[in-house]
């Protein structure tokens, strides 16, 4: 196994943020998460089924997998990460969000001996949601989508060019977020009342908000996830639960739940 290239590799079905029972013990732990060595290797984690306090109506599932990988190919003379985060039969708020399977694969592979040259990264998934009981169609930016299914450095490859994008938010250290969806729309045509979308936001009334896609990278690390559910107070109480925390100005925070989530390396070698 090759160790002069430091490998990243991680990778999470399932997690939340902020669910407390009434006593404080924390119901909502990682679910199949696994974290590669540094040198490379094999880390694999499964789980399920799971539901939240035993409930189906917060969020469940009814099986987990993640993996992630690396090692050196001698054929391609290559460094390769691949990692995997697969959900089956996942329920949020009942009714509110249904899949049957979610899938996300992140692959990178960097040529050994090439210092300056930018990883390729491979990232891309398979879902299919029905959001209260509804098919949803999800809309892609092409040139973004690009980024997800292709080389990093075919739109983006500068950080000048990805500044200039309004699509692409620039965060601290050098971190930009973005995601590949446009807009979404019903499948079948109009949905149920409650029930909005904004680029890649599903807004339901009085549960939250779910965020579809979300993709984080910088220089030295890529991360994305299939779906960030942001649970509004009042929804939990509905569930008989109680957020953990307030916010600065005293509010009571809201509660996440992020859904098959992969991380690799970033475009360029670690300093």
């Amino acid at each position: 196994m090759a160790t002069s290239y430091i490998y990243y590799g991680q990778a999470v079905a399932a997690a939340g943020t902020n669910f407390r029972s009434e006593r404080g013990r924390n119901l909502f732990p990682a679910r199949a998460h696994c974290c590669l060595p540094v040198i490379g290797g094999d880390a694999r984690g499964r789980t399920g089924p799971f539901a939240v306090d035993g409930r189906d109506d917060i969020f469940c599932y009814s099986g987990a997998y993640s993996r992630a990988v690396g090692d050196f190919s001698p054929r391609r003379r290559t460094f390769e990460t691949n990692v995997h985060s697969t959900l089956k039969e996942v329920r949020l708020g009942g009714e509110v969000f249904y899949s049957e399977r979610m899938q996300a694969v992140l692959q990178s592979s960097r040529p050994k001996g090439e210092y300056k040259q930018e990883t390729a990264i491979n990232f891309y998934y398979e879902m299919e949601i029905l959001i209260c009981g509804e098919p949803i169609r999800l809309i892609y930016h092409e040139d973004l989508l690009e980024i997800c299914t292709g080389r990093e450095a075919a739109a983006y490859g500068q950080k000048e060019s990805r500044s200039r994008s309004p699509r692409v938010k620039h965060l601290h250290n050098d971190y930009y977020m973005y995601s590949p969806v446009r807009e979404i729309e019903w499948a079948n045509g109009d949905g149920p009342d409650g029930v909005k979308f904004h680029k890649n936001m599903i807004y339901v009334e009085d549960y939250g908000e779910i965020y579809l896609v979300e993709v984080l990278r910088g220089d030295h690390r890529f991360r994305a996830s299939l779906a960030r559910a942001v649970l509004y107070p009042q929804a939990l109480e509905k569930y008989g639960l109680r957020p953990a925390g307030l916010s600065k100005r005293g509010d009571a925070e809201n509660s996440e739940v992020i859904i098959c989530e992969v991380g690799s390396n970033g475009m360029e070698p670690p300093p």
